[in-house]
């Protein structure tokens, strides 16, 4: 995305109609008050011209901003653009709302009438300035979620790297000994090594749930080889279209690896994952029977989960239970 392209949401576009509407109904029923004219006139006028500058705005600004803007190489010319869209909308919508309140036989004050053209390009020139003022809100909140991504992926780099350098510090220590015992065990634990830091190592920051399990069933093997294959995982999916959903890389991950560290009772360790369909969301479910959480702290891993489900696809982190413990994840189907 270029910089001066917006990222106007269906909430922008709401909050900015609604604002228009009324500041448009409130100043024109105050213009008319002070001319001496109906109040309820004012009111039905000022509603009509708010409505059709809302309407033209988001029509021009979104035929600018989703198909003009994404093909400009020139910053200056986004200026341009941008002036004669808002400026437009303005002018046209100003003279749609005139016929509309002629045919309504609302009054409109004849100096209105006398410099309709006037007022045309007064009213298309303001739009054009409430615009940009909006414009620059915007992308300043877009910067802002851009900046705090960015962070949340280094606290994540930051913390990987610490976690994996752990795992991994133990795993060569398991498979050192496993050479002893079974040498075509080890072998084999070498290859799946490379595989899972061949996954780990991947630079996307989004991947399907199908990657993501795949990613967990690797780890959890093996982890198996320090565990003496006391760690089972037990996957229902009610859906197979849900694997190919979008979810921040090691979101199941981390909560397995959790289960493992905090529930490990010494007995098999069973690791459930469901995921299932609910009105427009995934819902992953991951439980174990191991030990219950009796003071529940989220820490620094759960709080960056959080975070990056929020941020990267609009998900939800929550606890539903302690005893046994369960997390859900609440994932966007169209995410």
């Amino acid at each position: 995305m270029k910089s001066y392209e917006l990222n106007i949401t269906i909430k922008d576009w709401l909050g900015i109609t609604l604002t228009g509407i009324c500041f448009s109904t409130i100043l024109t029923a105050l213009i008319y008050l002070l001319l001496g004219f109906s109040i309820s006139e004012g009111l039905s006028v000022g509603f009509i011209l708010g409505v059709i500058l809302s309407v033209f705005s988001f029509t021009l600004v979104s035929v600018t901003n989703n198909y003009l803007i994404p093909k400009l190489k020139t910053y200056w010319i986004w200026w341009i653009l941008a002036f004669i869209s808002a400026t437009s909308a303005g002018v046209i919508g100003f003279q749609v709302a005139y016929l509309i309140t002629s045919s309504l036989s609302l009054r409109v004050p004849a100096r209105v009438e006398e410099y309709l053209l006037e007022t045309s390009i007064i009213t298309g020139l303001l739009n054009y300035l409430i615009g940009l003022l909006l414009f620059l809100f915007i992308k300043m909140r877009n910067s802002r979620e851009e900046i705090f991504r960015k962070i949340l992926e280094l606290r994540l780099s930051s913390s990987l790297h610490m976690v994996e350098s752990h795992f991994l510090s133990n795993l060569m220590n398991s498979i050192a000994e496993l050479l002893h015992k079974s040498p075509e065990s080890a072998e084999k634990a070498l290859v799946d090594t490379a595989r899972f830091i061949r996954m780990i190592l991947n630079d996307r920051d989004v991947i399907t749930l199908g990657e993501e399990l795949n990613l967990v069933e690797k780890y959890i093997s093996l982890q198996n080889i320090r565990y003496n294959n006391k760690i089972r995982i037990l996957k229902v999916i009610k859906d197979a279209q849900l694997l190919k959903i979008k979810i921040p890389k090691f979101s199941i991950q981390i909560l397995a690896e959790n289960a493992i560290t905090h529930g490990y009772t010494g007995n098999e360790l069973f690791i459930n994952i469901e995921v299932t369909p609910s009105k427009g969301f995934a819902k992953v479910l991951v439980s174990n029977n191991g030990f219950p959480i009796t003071d529940f702290k989220p820490g620094k891993g759960l709080e960056l989960l959080k975070d990056r489900l929020k941020i990267h696809v609009k998900g939800e982190l929550h606890l539903l239970s302690t005893q046994p413990v369960t997390f859900l994840l609440k994932i966007p189907a169209m995410s």
